[in-house]
């Protein structure tokens, strides 16, 4: 299977699961989850997708890695970092925390 789809399809499959362990666990507050906060969630994971398509891509024909695992290695931390800050400063963000 080609690398860029499976990378669509492997995100697809883990957006609704991470949004599931995020709001239970790594932004674990007391709230109700809102439709406004699930899209938002999609609007990261979309532009974490994004850079993690385009680390493969950079990989593959900049840095000369040879091997899909490896051209992995280099994406995922990176759109896990984009992800990680996109989700805490875009997403689970709440007006009373401002300031702290």
């Amino acid at each position: 299977m080609n690398k860029y789809v499976a990378q669509v399809i492997s995100y697809a499959c883990g957006v609704l699961n991470s949004y599931l362990f995020n709001t239970l666990w790594t932004f674990k507050k007391e709230r109700r989850r809102t439709a406004k906060e699930f899209f938002l969630f999609v609007c990261v994971n979309v532009v974490s997708l994004g850079v993690s398509l385009g680390m493969l891509y950079v990989a593959e024909h900049y840095l000369h890695v040879e091997g899909k695992l490896l051209q992995k290695l280099i994406a995922t931390p990176v759109a896990m970092v984009v992800n990680f800050f996109g989700n805490k400063r875009f997403v689970f963000t709440h007006e009373d925390n401002k300031g702290e």
